[in-house]
């Protein structure tokens, strides 16, 4: 019997392209050799952000004098731990019910491919007219280090002193988490700034927050050696030793390749069209394992546009437009690409240091940046660096992505207070008639 579709990987981009095709009326198998919901659900996202979430309430209590509160927020780190486990067995129940709910069958094994059109896995094969990847990433992972899918098993992981290998977004935020808990983080990035794809003020001003929380920031490093506690490494020429409690590699994922008896071109990820077909022409590939954009939500767009591609027609993704979110606190989030030299290109940016919002959750250094094409009239780029930016960053990649034009944003009534009307203020700065920005002499 030949079924419509198999999906190899239960992560965020297999388990919505089985569900995307089972709506479309396929009959999907999905194969799972560990864990449904894959790295974000179990190893990523949401583990971090569950403990990110508990870390930064232990963090508020510097502000409680302020606030006129007393006490004292001590934690437990094994319950903390059981706290995050728990989200993550709810949400992994949530999408088998999900599967189960859209009669998609799971079968948990390893799978190889041994032609175009058939799977094996726990020694049966299966006949398919579509076989798609979802296959994920590994993390890399130096030797003598834990990585970031090995600190997340929280409970037993006490440390003193720990150094981060990495600053970009994985590093940055496990500092975060380390740090609110009263460990001391050192930071060693080879890169001459934290978060290099980002605008260079969400760099210094995350430095600066960071050097504020006693993080130690090093950029520019290279030479890194490992031995037991020990780590040493260059700096401007100079040799450097620090002894910690653990080392963590936050230095990326590498694209996870599948058995297979047939030839699928893979150069460091599985290499696809744009419609997410691989050199063979039945076998897609979306998420991780071929993107060039490891992130969730980049996955599961694509898991829908390969499905769309099979089934029913073709659709376009926006790979222009995909926004990023960093979990520090302030939060951090991105979207669009510019052209700092263009003389048609225009900034408007508002600081929150006045603003009342900001104030009364505590933040600093927070801002939001906006780049407008002076000709066309429309967004280009968001910079937010604030409380909740990463549910902000939606409004403005709706308008980027459209090219709506700017009208229509300064139009809009934002709710007062919150951090959105923050917004307002920075498009308004283009032409000088924000409200609450001192004007120019």
């Amino acid at each position: 019997m030949m079924i419509d579709l198999v999906v190899i990987g239960a992560g965020s981009a297999g388990y919505v392209a089985a569900i995307k095709a089972a709506q479309l009326g396929k009959q999907v198998i999905i194969i799972e050799k560990d864990k449904i919901g894959g790295t974000c659900l179990n190893k990523g996202c949401i583990p971090t952000k569950t403990l990110l979430h508990g870390a930064q309430l232990v963090k508020s209590q510097k502000h409680f004098e302020t606030l006129g509160l007393q006490g004292n927020i001590t934690f437990d780190q094994h319950k903390m731990n059981d706290h995050k486990n728990n989200i993550v067995t709810k949400l992994s129940d949530g999408i088998q019910s999900l599967l189960t709910g859209n009669n998609i069958t799971t079968i948990k094994g390893e799978a190889i491919i041994i032609d175009e059109h058939t799977v094996e896995v726990n020694k049966k094969l299966i006949k398919t007219d579509y076989i798609l990847l979802a296959t994920g990433a590994t993390t890399r992972k130096l030797p003598n280090t834990y990585s970031s899918d090995d600190i997340l098993d929280f409970g037993d992981k006490q440390f003193r002193e720990v150094v981060i290998i990495g600053g970009g977004v994985i590093g940055c935020e496990l500092a975060s988490l380390y740090s609110s808990l009263g460990t001391k983080v050192t930071i060693l990035e080879a890169l001459p700034r934290l978060l290099s794809p980002f605008d260079k003020e969400v760099s210094q001003n995350l430095s600066m927050i960071f050097k504020r929380d006693g993080i130690t920031v090093v950029t520019n490093v290279n030479n890194i050696k490992i031995d037991d506690h020990h780590i040493t490494y260059t700096h401007k020429d100079k040799e450097y030793t620090l002894e910690c409690d653990a080392i963590i590699s936050a230095i990326g994922r590498d694209a996870h390749e599948i058995k297979s008896k047939i030839s699928i071109t893979f150069d460091k990820r599985y290499l696809v069209n744009e419609h997410f077909q691989t050199s063979i022409p039945s076998i897609y590939a979306v998420g991780d394992c071929s993107s060039t954009i490891q992130l969730a939500h980049m996955a599961s767009a694509q898991a829908q546009g390969a499905i769309e591609h099979m089934f029913n027609k073709s659709i376009t993704i926006d790979y222009q437009n995909v926004p990023s979110v960093v979990y520090t606190s302030p939060e951090i989030a991105s979207v669009g690409q510019y052209n700092t030299s263009n003389p048609d290109y225009k900034v408007g940016k508002y600081t929150l240091n006045g603003h009342g919002y900001t104030l009364i959750h505590q933040q600093q250094r927070s801002f939001v940046k906006l780049v407008v094409d002076t000709k066309q009239q429309i967004l280009v780029s968001a910079t937010l660096m604030c409380d909740h930016a990463g549910d902000l960053i939606t409004l403005l990649t709706h308008f980027i992505k459209d090219k709506r034009p700017i009208s229509e944003l300064k139009e809009l009534i934002y709710p007062h207070p919150s951090f959105v009307e923050a917004i307002s203020e920075a498009i308004h700065q283009l032409d000088d008639t924000a409200i609450h920005i001192m004007p120019k002499k």
